[in-house]
């Protein structure tokens, strides 16, 4: 009974997407002193035991003695405030921001996770009231905003629960938000949870299944689209078959990773996102086209996926409900708190990595031959955040994975293939493309200028032969990755060749500072 345990549930249930998906859920072990709980932004199934964070129970209980505030916001302020302080000289990270509600229940272990099954109850009109039925033993929390109004709401509900039965409830069901699970054992946590699971999975109706993706339809726009959802930002977009988009905000972890509201039109027009944008306050994450395709935006691909992941996930649970009533959705002030809370804000940028990469957002395709060089440029390319596939054959798996590709790096054997992919993905485009020739500058301009109407620049890099090596350079990987860097942010003017000669490109300061596309 130790922190190997609670991080062997926490792997178990954090690598099962029926039960976790991407940075969700949280997880607690308590000793006599101190309570051990996930910081935020860490995912479940990847913790280990070093990641909990320690904190003094006898602070967080503290908080629950607060007197009255002015507003919510000062109050929330001072308890995480005090939350900080909880945390042991020994330890570090941010707690979840559920720890004081984890210290509540007299349990060693608690386990918090939002499974569609559970949601299909906790999001559902007459949800209360088939949870008296069906799970009498467990406590039902109508929903709060996050946070330590939460924490001190469920508070005073244990107490009542206590008063009325003489005992703790190991089972807490939240309304649109998911189950708490509290037990002294591994083997007790499993078996509430599939209590829980089975017998709900006896009542909500089968999944619709998924339609069939008009892959045509996205070779088409998907491109240009993502200039549309970007602005002038690198934007991922990821191709999912068509499936019906949850019409309204269901669950905390809904609107953080795929917004509360999505974009349903048959026609995704500039006009429309402009519009949506106006309407809700930001460019959609989610669209749906009906009968051709779900498309998800983001940052980076793993972005792009994430939301499309929470985008099944609401449309699921909003099919479930079906089975008691139908879908509850957040009110207004409910998935407004959710949108401005700093906590949510914070979890989100911990758990999509560090957005300082240069290359961060664009997808790079690199023929075989160019992947070959002994400059290494897959790896120099992955470290300045780009996201890289080689071979052209998978130009069609990244349109659908990504949204089209921003680079391609080639040599002269197949740089006519390179020019004509990027040619053929750029027709609709809105924003240039770059493809940049190892050690070919002689084609540059000429390409240049025939490409030009399809909005790619063609740029090359020309290496000074080395000691026979098979790309004849011998600069370093820093320099060649600073000016293929170079390159890539400049401006639209294309045929530019830039040397690199003994280990330095022919950049000063004035060329590497990053510039803005036109």
């Amino acid at each position: 009974m130790s922190l190997a345990t609670i991080t062997e549930l926490s792997h178990r249930y954090g690598a099962d997407p029926a039960y976790v998906l991407a940075g969700g859920g949280n997880t607690s072990y308590k000793d006599e002193k101190y309570l051990y709980v996930k910081p935020s932004g860490v995912a479940l199934k990847a913790i280990r035991p070093e990641h909990f964070v320690k904190m003094e129970r006898a602070a967080i209980r503290a908080c629950f003695e607060l007197g009255t505030f002015a507003d919510a916001t000062e109050r929330e302020a001072e308890v995480k405030r005090r939350m900080a302080f909880a945390v042991t000289a020994d330890s570090s990270g941010r707690p979840s921001v559920e720890a004081p509600l984890h210290e509540l229940l007299p349990f060693r272990y608690v386990v918090h996770l939002h499974p569609a099954l559970i949601n299909a109850l906790t999001c559902a009109r007459d949800g209360a009231q088939w949870a008296g039925r069906l799970f009498p033993e467990a406590l039902w929390i109508d929903y709060v905003d996050p946070g330590f109004t939460l924490a001190r709401r469920v508070g005073d509900a244990i107490a009542g629960f206590v008063r009325a039965t003489g005992r703790a409830p190991a089972v807490l069901l939240l309304q649109n938000h998911g189950a708490f699970v509290g037990a002294d054992t591994a083997e007790e946590v499993d078996s509430h949870y599939q209590h829980l699971m089975s017998t709900l999975r006896k009542l909500v109706p089968p999944a619709p299944p998924p339609g069939e993706l008009d892959r045509a339809w996205v070779r088409d726009h998907v491109p240009a689209l993502r200039a549309v959802f970007g602005d002038e930002s690198p934007v991922a977009i990821r191709s999912a078959a068509p499936f019906p988009v949850a019409r309204g905000p269901l669950t905390p972890d809904h609107v953080v990773y795929a917004k509360s509201y999505a974009l349903i039109t048959a026609d995704p027009t500039p006009e429309a996102v402009a519009e949506f944008t106006r309407r809700h306050g930001y460019r959609p994450l989610i669209t749906e086209i009906p009968g051709k395709a779900v498309l998800a935006a983001g940052p980076t691909p793993a972005n792009a996926a994430t939301a499309l992941q929470l985008a099944r996930d609401a449309s699921l649970v909003e099919s479930y409900t079906a089975a008691f009533g139908g879908p509850h959705y957040l009110s207004d002030p409910q998935r407004e708190f959710i949108e401005n809370w700093e906590v949510e804000s914070y979890r989100r940028k911990v758990a999509a990595g560090s957005s300082d990469a240069p290359l961060r957002g664009r997808i790079a395709l690199l023929s075989e031959a160019a992947a070959a060089s002994p400059l290494k440029p897959v790896e120099l390319l992955s470290r300045a955040g780009a996201e890289v596939a080689v071979g052209y054959a998978r130009l069609e798996e990244l349109l659908l994975e990504c949204g089209g590709v921003d680079l391609v790096v080639s040599t002269a054997n197949d740089f006519e293939e390179a020019t004509r992919l990027m040619a053929a993905q750029n027709r609709t485009a809105r924003r240039w493309s770059d493809v940049v020739l190892l050690n070919y500058p002689a084609a540059v301009r000429v390409l240049a200028a025939q490409l030009l109407p399809d909005r790619i620049k063609v740029n090359g890099l020309n290496f000074e032969p080395g000691r026979g090596n098979p790309m004849n350079c011998d600069c370093t990987a820093p320099e060649a990755m600073r000016a293929l860097i170079y390159l890539v942010e400049q401006p639209a003017e294309t045929g530019t060749v830039l040397p690199v000669t003994g280990g330095r490109a022919t950049l000063n300061d004035s060329n590497v500072k990053t510039r803005k596309k036109s």
